[in-house]
């Protein structure tokens, strides 16, 4: 592909400056199109699980809602202290015993 690429690059630099930015302006176009069809495929499968759960009122919506986001909260808060004892209390014993 590099290869493919680089005679690509030769081809339109060959022709002109016009050349060159069209080429340009079409691979950056192709790589952000796939970028951004790779950042909005449902990688977990949420829609699919979302789908297929039974219809709920507009009160139980809310509360699912509701309990994801304080899911989310509270396992924000477990990885960010979880990451400041590794660090604070986990960095220094490491250095003693290593020293010991």
């Amino acid at each position: 592909m590099a290869q493919r690429l680089g005679t690509s690059i030769a081809r339109a630099t060959g022709k002109s400056m016009l050349g060159v930015s069209r080429f340009a302006f079409r691979t950056t176009g192709k790589l952000v199109e796939g970028l951004f069809r790779w950042a909005t495929t449902d990688h977990l499968g949420v829609g699919r699980s979302l789908s297929n759960m039974p219809n709920m009122g507009f009160l139980d919506s809310l509360g699912y809602i509701a309990w994801t986001l304080v899911y989310g909260i509270v396992g924000a808060l477990v990885a960010g202290l979880t990451a400041f004892v590794l660090i604070a209390y986990g960095i220094p014993l490491f250095i003693d015993f290593l020293f010991l």
